[in-house]
């Protein structure tokens, strides 16, 4: 156990270093995923779930979310979920405290929120955009002057070809913390209840006016941190796997492709935080 608390102490110091604590600024997201699901008829429940630095800025207790299609724009309103909100899940001993609870060591909290809407048939592509600021500091996104890095995830659904549908939704969380040197095999766990067919891209991560972040250096979406022999990605799982070769905190997004008897009817955005510590 003294190995491991001395493991985590070295990582704060790390993180701290680096910047990841920020109170003099609004920073405090650390990553968010997107989805809606069918309740019947044309009534969809929009779930946001938004991953929290605790050392940063109290979340709201309702957020926007943008709706789209041909028929218009509306703005839906989602609220925070009591048994799904403010609950950490900081990747630390059971005996350590975490900033989420008045300790020293990196904290994060899951809060979720949902809303519910009716949309209409043969609209074309519905998009689902939530956006905020302001995501943490990273090392592979160009963080410029405040305000800092805005932070958006979006999710669509095809109105023309499908009545009733659930995104996929993912089981594993966000902000994993790695080894440097180390192999790493990270699994987004998606799942989709339709048995629609999934397929994975790495994309781009968007900021907080619908626009693409810019990549410090030579990083890309598909080569978003310094690893030995490159960043594997499997279009078909999910699955990442690379060896780490630098500490720092990468932000890597994933697009999930959502097929039914072969065509595309909808896609999810999941927006994640990579940790690398010594």
């Amino acid at each position: 156990m003294t190995y491991k608390i001395t493991r985590y102490a070295t990582a704060l110091l790390f993180l701290l270093t680096i910047g990841f604590f920020q109170t003099a600024k609004a920073t405090h997201i650390m990553g968010s995923d997107i989805s809606f699901r069918c309740l019947g008829g044309n009534n969809y429940q929009v779930v946001v779930t938004v991953y929290r630095d605790c050392s940063g800025v109290q979340p709201a207790t309702s957020i926007l979310v943008d709706v789209t299609s041909n028929c218009g724009t509306t703005t839906l309103t989602c609220d925070t979920v009591a048994e799904f909100s403010a609950i950490e899940v900081s990747q630390l001993c059971p005996s350590v405290s975490s900033t989420c609870s008045g300790g020293g060591l990196p904290g994060v909290q899951m809060w979720t929120y949902v809303g519910n809407i009716t949309i209409q048939p043969g609209c074309g592509l519905y998009t689902f955009s939530y956006t905020d600021c302001c995501r943490n500091t990273s090392n592979n996104l160009v963080d410029p002057a405040p305000p800092s890095l805005g932070f958006g995830v979006q999710a669509t659904l095809n109105s023309n070809l499908v009545n009733c549908d659930d995104a996929p939704t993912f089981t594993s969380l966000p902000v994993p913390y790695f080894c440097l040197n180390q192999s790493v095999n990270y699994s987004h766990g998606a799942v989709d209840t339709d048995g629609d067919s999934l397929v994975y891209t790495l994309t781009t991560p968007l900021d907080d006016l619908g626009g693409l972040q810019t990549y410090q250096g030579t990083y890309t979406a598909t080569s978003p941190m310094p690893t030995q022999g490159g960043f594997g990605f499997d279009p078909l799982s999910g699955q990442m796997t690379f060896v780490p070769t630098q500490q720092g905190v990468y932000v890597v997004d994933v697009l999930v492709s959502e097929y039914r008897n072969g065509v595309l009817i909808g896609t999810t955005m999941r927006d994640i935080q990579i940790v690398i510590i010594n």
